[in-house]
């Protein structure tokens, strides 16, 4: 089965980053793992909707996954009226900040072209969904108990919009690394730490969760309010994968709790 990752087309959107997607990464490792056929599109190349259509045609994905941000809500449902058209038989799945805070009946209304929405983290529950969809061929539909089993997907069912309870990874280190051969941080234009010259810069994350209660953020709806820690072997080991294979001599730790793995790092 082929899945594609994207982000929404930039063209659609308000000052669209330039920076390796690691939600998409982690993702597109998650489902390597589990014997499917990624291909990653995200900040970089930004694709126009005459490109999209080309690589839709040319790979002809049984699955978009799609990272949307509450910012890029419109985008998003604009970039999937796309694929809707090219491919109206692939299923199209919703992830990301926007899914994780937004009421799952006003979600599931507002993209009424999607067919699957995963509120929090996403590297148990999108395998398994596309497990499902896959053995599904040949079937009229998917059975309601069987898509209940799928930590934090939000679904239509026969009595309306289901929204299962959302589960958090204990060990970080068991997601493995984002797949950065499908990432490369040379492609991307990043200078957040300096000039270009400097060489590429890649994003790290080393910590997930927040205990945070700030009104303004939801970054606790994607990865819930206790910190899990990546251990220090891991993070180092990565590190050295980015400075050797891919050039990179600067980094972003894009944590929302950076502070709180000093401590493990001191141990």
């Amino acid at each position: 089965m082929k899945v594609l990752l994207m982000t929404p087309l930039s063209v659609f959107l308000v000052l669209p980053p330039s920076i390796p997607d690691l939600g998409l990464g982690y993702l597109a490792t998650a489902l390597r793992k589990n014997g499917f056929d990624v291909l990653v599109r995200d900040w970089s190349p930004r694709l126009m909707p005459d490109e999209l259509v080309s690589l839709l045609k040319i790979h002809r994905p049984d699955v978009v996954g799609i990272k949307v941000f509450t910012k890029d809500a419109s985008g998003a449902r604009k970039t999937i009226a796309i694929i809707r058209e090219i491919l109206p038989e692939a299923a199209v799945v919703i992830g990301g900040p926007h899914p994780s805070a937004c009421e799952p009946v006003s979600l599931m209304t507002d993209f009424d072209q999607a067919d699957f929405a995963i509120r929090g983290e996403a590297e148990e529950a999108l395998p398994r969904l596309l497990k499902l969809v896959q053995a599904q061929r040949g079937r009229q539909s998917l059975r309601d108990g069987e898509l209940c089993l799928i930590p934090g997907l939000v679904f239509r069912g026969s009595g309306g919009v289901i929204c299962n309870a959302v589960e958090f990874k204990k060990n970080l280190d068991d997601l493995g690394y984002p797949s950065w051969d499908l990432i490369d941080p040379r492609k991307y234009a990043t200078v957040m730490l300096g000039s270009s010259s400097d060489g590429p810069v890649a994003p790290l994350v080393t910590t997930r969760g927040c205990p945070g209660f700030c009104t303004y953020c939801s970054a606790f709806t994607i990865s819930g309010r206790k910190i899990r820690a990546r251990s220090p072997q891991n993070i180092f080991n990565e590190i050295r994968i980015l400075h050797d294979k891919f050039g990179v001599r600067r980094f972003m730790f894009t944590d929302n709790c950076f502070t709180s793995i000093l401590g493990n790092l001191v141990d």
